[in-house]
């Protein structure tokens, strides 16, 4: 491990020892893309969450590991505890594959809580970037994709939801998503209202209100997916990073946050102070 990877992972444990920690939520599965060197073709995609049962499968003309991050580690809130310290990789996709993770009874949660970071090619078709598709089974309603997050012809995110009671019902976002910047993503449904949000950058952008998850029992989900079936995009090209899915509503405070990269001095800096705090508050017990 060299120098900066080792003080950044200082930063990012300081950031779990000095600040409050927002509670950790029920994570159903946690793609962290960190599988291997970037440069290597992915295969298999780890969860760091049920491992056993919800392992990605990846396939397409691309699918490499990429040294571009949004951030050099991963808190699990807004000055919460470190929930990746060393992030290393992310996932490019392309050319008609993506991420496909295998059906378990734990993707089709009451509440949940699907997140990720993005760094999105230009397209102009309506790329998916995450979606749980359905294909019959228990489903009662119309339409092939229980959630989705993709793109517009335009570049604008848009959630899609083919319900109990109608098919795509559709909310987007203003602004283009093919920037050539990092943005966290984050969608949730709350069964009560019921209820589905689309946050982009932990601002909320989209709502689609009335309309219950219609699961199929049968389908799993994947991410940088399109069709053939039974999807309802196309594939996604750009990179991927951190996918999370969590069986609760979370706030913005509680999505994961990218911690930049700091000047080594900074971080040495805030690295004392930390560990001084740290050797304080264990003198003081």
């Amino acid at each position: 491990m060299n120098t900066r990877k080792m003080l950044v992972g200082l930063l990012v444990a300081c950031v779990s020892v000095c600040l409050s920690a927002v509670a950790e939520a029920d994570i159903i599965g946690y793609w962290q893309m960190d599988d291997a060197a970037p440069g290597t073709t992915a295969t298999t995609i780890a969860s760091e969450v049920n491992n056993a049962l919800l392992q990605g499968t990846a396939s397409g003309a691309t699918r490499v590991f990429n040294a571009d991050v949004p951030g050099v580690g991963i808190t699990d809130g807004l000055g919460g505890p470190a929930a990746n310290s060393g992030n290393t990789a992310s996932l490019q996709v392309g050319g008609g594959g993506g991420v496909d993770i295998p059906f378990d009874s734990l993707l089709e949660p009451t509440d949940f809580t699907i997140e990720f970071f993005m760094k999105a090619d230009e397209q102009k078709q309506y790329p998916g970037i995450v979606e749980k598709p359905k294909n019959g089974g228990t489903s009662v309603g119309p339409g092939v994709t229980t959630w989705g997050v993709g793109k517009a012809s335009s570049e604008q995110a848009f959630i899609r939801v083919d319900s109990t009671t109608a098919s795509n019902r559709t909310a987007s976002i203003p602004g283009s998503t093919a920037d050539g910047q990092w943005h966290h993503f984050a969608m949730t449904y709350d069964s009560t209202t019921p209820r589905f949000t689309l946050y982009r950058d932990y601002t909320l952008t989209a709502v689609i209100n009335g309309h219950y998850v219609d699961y199929d029992g049968v389908s799993g989900f994947g991410f940088g997916n399109g069709p053939p079936p039974p999807g309802s995009f196309y594939p996604y090209n750009g990179l991927m990073d951190e996918v999370r899915f969590s069986n609760t509503v979370l706030q913005p405070s509680e999505f994961l946050r990218a911690v930049p990269e700091p000047s080594t001095l900074a971080v040495w800096g805030l690295g004392l102070v930390c560990l001084a705090f740290y050797g304080w508050r264990r003198r003081g017990r």
